[in-house]
């Protein structure tokens, strides 16, 4: 997803807001990325189709995300 992300924004197509990491791993010679001061937190959420079946892997997907970000919340806080 971030490679065609990448790919409209090089196209002129549109701008791209997105994590530094991203943005590092894809941006091009033709790209220019600004740095967004102060740094914001931002609220995130995981989304899945309602009242269907989820796969296994999926739900342990959902699982792991969960406590990662809750671990790293906790990191944050110390």
């Amino acid at each position: 997803m971030a490679n065609f992300t990448f790919q409209m924004v090089s196209m002129g197509q549109c701008i791209a807001l997105l994590p530094r990491p991203v943005i590092q791993h894809f941006l091009t010679d033709d790209l220019t990325s600004r740095a967004i001061d102060p740094s914001k937190k931002w609220d995130i959420a995981i989304i899945h189709q309602k009242n269907r079946y989820c796969s296994y892997a999926a739900a342990h997907l959902i699982e792991f995300m969960r406590n990662y970000f809750a671990e790293m919340a906790e990191l944050s806080e110390d």
